[in-house]
């Protein structure tokens, strides 16, 4: 709305803005608010004029000092027509705005409606956190609880699957029929593998550790029998396949190895002529022990091969474990020796041999040989 401005005042207006004619044409312009009074009244300078007019009404309701208004000369008036510096908002602009604030208000009104739908499938209670695919139902079809205990994951109220947590932390899966220890057919834990299968009142068990691979068999749930067991044996190096009856009860029906096996062997280890050179050791339990030993020489047709095993280091037998034969002329020449060591006979000084064993190397080439080969005991008894 313009604001007008007494006929005094525009006159006097006109005459400077347009020069002193009263008949000038009608003219537009813009003039600057000077201040602003506590009652209300703008205090505004025209173009050409060094006073300061007041205005009051609706259009310099909110123009502060600094600001631009428009006006209108025209007819021996002059009127005030709006803020220039802050424009109303036309019919379109406020159309603009009031599409933008109801998009606002669905889009609120839509994740409002997300949440609490939200809340219906995903919520806690004392028992823990719940996801169930039926709303509100902590045993739905498909549903989680996680809690201090860990993750269970179910059909129902029946376990699929749980991630345990605390001292026995690890991972158990259930067969779906029952929440019990019979349940589960597979378990994973930090120091072993289990599996299980139950059928017609049988169960099997496999056992994986670090250290071995156990199959269990039984006849009723409870009794469960190794059936075949593949172990290492401490810290040596070696294995042993175990075979049983589960119906029999006397001793092990197949054994295919043993786990009593120590082994050393090396490469391009040199000999030098004409000298006994210890070139691998092992140590033995008590027992009795079956030790084999290999050795390669180049091809070298110079002088003889000799092996021998002593209870003292670069040590030669004259007697006993020893084996001597005349290099190759058609390649390397291998020198084999098996022995049996009854370890709970050997004594210092005794005619036996007192581990740790070692393997000696001889030959008579007349150079250095670069050698390569093993020694190997098995406990037997």
């Amino acid at each position: 709305m313009a604001e007008s401005i007494s006929s005094r005042v525009a006159w006097k207006l006109r005459k400077v803005i347009s020069g002193g004619s009263r008949d000038a044409p009608s003219r537009t312009g813009i003039a600057t608010v000077q201040r602003r009074d506590a009652d209300g009244t703008v205090w505004v300078r025209f173009p050409g004029s060094s006073i300061d007019t007041p205005v009051t009404g609706a259009v310099v309701a909110n123009v502060a000092a600094g600001d631009t208004i428009s006006y209108d000369l025209s007819g021996g008036r002059v009127s005030v027509t709006g803020n220039a510096s802050d424009p109303s908002a036309g019919n379109r602009d406020v159309g603009a705005v009031r599409k933008i604030a109801t998009l606002a208000t669905n889009l609120a009104k839509d994740a409002k409606a997300i949440a609490e739908a939200t809340g219906q499938y995903f919520w806690h209670d004392d028992n823990g956190a719940h996801v169930s695919t039926e709303e509100g139902n902590p045993t739905g079809y498909r549903n989680a609880l996680w809690n201090s205990l860990g993750m269970l994951f179910r059909a129902g109220a029946t376990n699929l699957l749980a991630i345990v947590a605390g001292s026995n932390s690890g991972i158990d899966v259930y067969d779906g029929d029952g929440n019990t220890s019979d349940n589960v057919v597979a378990s994973l834990r930090k120091n072993a593998l289990k599996l299980w299968s139950r059928a017609q009142g049988y169960t099997a068990q496999l056992v994986l550790t670090a250290t071995s691979l156990t199959m269990y068999l039984d006849d009723s749930p409870g009794s469960a029998k190794t059936v075949m067991k593949l172990a290492t044996s401490g810290s040596k190096i070696g294995s042993a396949l175990t075979v049983d009856d589960p119906k029999d009860s006397v001793g092990n029906d197949i054994k295919i190895g043993n786990p009593d096996m120590v082994t050393s062997s090396f490469d391009s280890t040199n000999v030098a002529a004409s000298t006994n050179k210890s070139i691998g050791h092992v140590n033995l339990g008590a027992g009795v022990w079956v030790v084999v030993a290999l050795v390669a020489f180049p091809n070298n047709a110079t002088g003889i091969r000799r092996i021998g095993l002593s209870d003292t280091n670069n040590s030669m037998p004259s007697t006993g474990p020893v084996v001597q034969m005349n290099a190759s002329t058609a390649g390397p020449t291998r020198v084999f020796l098996t022995w049996i060591i009854d370890n709970g006979s050997a004594t210092a000084g005794s005619p036996f041999l007192k581990p740790p064993l070692y393997l000696t190397a001889y030959q008579t080439s007349g150079s250095t040989l670069s050698c390569s080969g093993h020694i190997r005991a098995v406990h037997i008894s």
